[in-house]
């Protein structure tokens, strides 16, 4: 194809493609409208309401995230094991396991402990016992005498 080919289809391109005659008058009341900046009905009735939802939600994960925690509950006094007197206690990074057994009130009585009159010293009591990684014990905490 040479050029005087290509311009001869180039001009009856152009006659096919002529501008609409309506465009401008299209552009015209577009541009008219957005001048205007009004808004449909439909719009005006909702944009409140999003934007009221939206402050609330905000403002109810504001106040959650305020909230302390719940305090933890008191500790029970029967459940709190006593350090063993004159014992070195268990290091932070050391094991600890409990292990339940019967101890004899006599050995509690020489450990320092106080115990109540009314146990008999020859008697056994089931207690609790927390031992250190090494296998000594560091703690107790008897289930049926209290330790005073």
């Amino acid at each position: 194809m040479n050029e005087s080919e290509l311009m001869q289809a180039l001009r009856s391109l152009s006659t096919q493609l002529a501008p609409m005659p309506r465009a401008d008058a299209i552009e015209a009341r577009l541009l008219a409208e957005f001048d205007a900046g009004g808004r449909t009905p439909v719009q005006s009735r909702w944009l409140p309401a999003a934007v009221l939802a939206i402050a609330a939600s905000l403002g109810v994960v504001g106040f959650l995230h305020d909230l302390p925690g719940r305090p933890a509950p008191p500790p029970k006094t029967d459940v709190v094991f006593t350090a063993i007197p004159y014992t070195i206690p268990p290091a932070p990074y050391e094991r600890t396991t409990v292990v339940r057994m019967n101890v004899q009130v006599a050995a509690l009585i020489a450990a320092g402990f106080h115990i109540p009159v009314a146990a008999d010293a020859s008697s056994m009591v089931a207690a609790d016992v927390l031992l250190a990684q090494d296998g000594r014990a560091v703690a107790i905490r008897t289930l049926t005498v209290p330790i005073l």
